[in-house]
């Protein structure tokens, strides 16, 4: 027996363990902005990530270019993603002398420090979404995209989740919302949130949704059962 050395944390929950793993939503959103033509450029863009996890899409966004903050409960931040950018950092070094790909500088975020990912760069912050003091820490007219990959699969995540992004998305430069998400409800199902349930609280607020990718299957060999998997670009009035 283990104890889970974050489990007395404030704000640690069941939905926090699932931080620690991979997800599908991550790894077909990551490749997406990998594409060499792809859909969403963010080359250039500062990019916020709400419920990173390890930050297989945030890291990725990095690589393509962009400069990313992931974000999510402490305990995953600290025990995941910050780890995760610093391993990257050490591996995919910008060449001698280049900066960053876009020849910018670092993004200077508000309350965290950035390191040189790829062609971008990455940082990460705690950010819990029942928590409205802490997004004072994300100044959003500095932001041009959100993604978000997997997030929302409990019920109980949709309000908040979609909340935090709505307060975001009024007051960026773009206004933009990459979600990705793998549909695991199942009409009966009282405890997981369907995807059309999400997408059903965003347009109630009047934003625009448009469908970038579909596919039925699995992204990894791991536990994770087959399933549809969506990628909706989400974008407001």
């Amino acid at each position: 027996f283990q104890l889970d050395p974050f489990f007395f944390d404030q704000g640690y929950s069941v939905a926090g363990t699932t931080g620690f793993l991979v997800w599908d939503g991550a790894v077909a959103l990551g490749r997406m902005l990998l594409e060499e033509k792809p859909l969403v450029d963010v080359h250039g863009k500062n990019v916020v990530e709400l419920g990173c996890g390890t930050g297989v899409a945030g890291l990725s966004a990095a690589l393509a270019g962009a400069h990313v903050l992931l974000t999510d409960l402490p305990a995953v931040v600290y025990g995941a993603a910050t780890r995760n950018i610093e391993r990257n950092s050490r591996r995919f070094r910008p060449a001698p002398c280049a900066a960053l790909g876009d020849g910018r500088p670092l993004v200077e975020w508000q309350t965290a420090s950035p390191v040189p990912v790829g062609r971008g760069s990455a940082a990460a912050l705690a950010l819990d979404w029942e928590d409205d003091k802490e997004l004072i820490c994300i100044d959003p007219g500095m932001v041009h995209i959100l993604i978000a990959a997997d997030t929302v699969w409990l019920r109980e995540l949709v309000q908040p989740f979609v909340d935090t992004a709505l307060h975001l998305m009024h007051r960026m430069v773009e206004g933009t919302l990459l979600l990705s998400c793998k549909e695991r409800a199942t009409p009966s199902s009282t405890v997981f949130a369907p995807v059309a349930d999400v997408l059903s609280e965003f347009r109630k607020a009047g934003c625009t949704i448009e469908l970038l990718r579909q596919r039925h299957g699995r992204m990894q060999d791991n536990t994770e059962e087959d399933g549809w998997l969506y990628i909706h670009k989400i974008g407001v009035a």
